[in-house]
């Protein structure tokens, strides 16, 4: 039904700040493509005052201040009291989100499921299209219709004290399980291909220079791997470990300039061993 606007009392709940450049690209539209969608209006409340208006607005707003800016006087409607469930649903979301005190968990739910309607509606419906009829930038509105979706696959982000906070703790959480992903994926690789069982230095000297970011090492200093055998709780490895100078320095002298050949400039070389060899170490480095 066509109303006049001056039939239609806009409550103070709803007279909203406008964005006149939004308005101004809605009016644009409307008179290149008409109103796409009516207004939705209802009947005053006994104990409303609505200065004599026959109608109040539920859902329309930007619509309305568009018809104005277009100085039209009169604007196509539909009673929210004929509205099919679906329609009334999303005209009283749409009410919802005008109210001073919504939480952000309820603007979110109340966006997504008036965009959820509107597509049982129309299969078509974008959210570039929800975003115009409710009058959000549709930038916000994607925003939201994704945040939708990190709750409800991790329903603690609704304790979040805003939305941007839970945006926060997603992507937070999304990258420490990426990182986890990564972790469990390579410890699932086949851990023979990349163990060498061999003389460290030997193996060191077949390595690239400056193409390592790493080198650790916590060796058995003086212990034969291939000589180790262990029977129960006993490994007489142990009984033959020596960590004296005449074992160690031998080895150091030729594993140390292998791994300052190989590891990068921006590397690092750990070495765990007495620390009465740490000065001695560093004199070779």
């Amino acid at each position: 039904m066509l109303l006049p606007l001056s039939d239609i009392a806009v409550l103070n709940r709803q007279r909203k700040e406008v964005d006149l450049s939004r308005v101004r690209d809605l009016a644009e539209s409307i008179k290149i493509s008409g109103l796409l969608h009516p207004i939705v209006v209802r009947h005053p409340h006994p104990d409303e005052s609505v200065d004599g208006a026959k109608y109040v607005l539920v859902v329309g707003g930007r619509r309305i201040a568009a018809y104005m800016l277009l100085n039209r006087t009169e604007i196509e409607s539909r009673l929210f009291e004929d509205l099919d469930p679906l329609g009334a649903e999303i005209a009283e979301l749409d009410e919802n989100l005008k109210r001073d005190a919504i939480t952000w968990q309820e603007e979110i739910d109340a966006k997504a499921r008036i965009h959820a309607l509107r597509k049982l509606q129309n299969p078509s419906q974008t959210f570039e299209d929800t975003a115009e009829e409710i009058g959000e930038h549709k930038g916000n509105l994607s925003r939201d219709l994704k945040l939708v979706k990190l709750v409800e696959a991790d329903p603690s982000l609704r304790n979040a004290t805003s939305k941007a906070s839970a945006l926060r703790q997603a992507a937070f959480k999304e990258n420490i399980a990426t990182k986890l992903a990564n972790v469990q994926a390579s410890a699932s690789d086949d851990i023979r291909s990349k163990l060498h069982i061999c003389d460290a230095v030997e193996w060191a000297k077949t390595l690239p220079s400056q193409s390592v970011d790493f080198a650790f090492t916590d060796l058995p200093y003086g212990i034969d791997q291939f000589e180790v055998q262990s029977t129960g709780q006993d490994h007489e490895g142990l009984s033959k470990f020596d960590d004296s100078a005449e074992v160690i320095l031998p080895f150091l002298e030729k594993l140390v300039p292998e791994a300052v050949r190989v590891v990068k400039p921006t590397g690092w070389i750990c070495f765990f061993m007495s620390w009465e060899w740490h000065h001695w170490l560093m004199t070779q480095i």
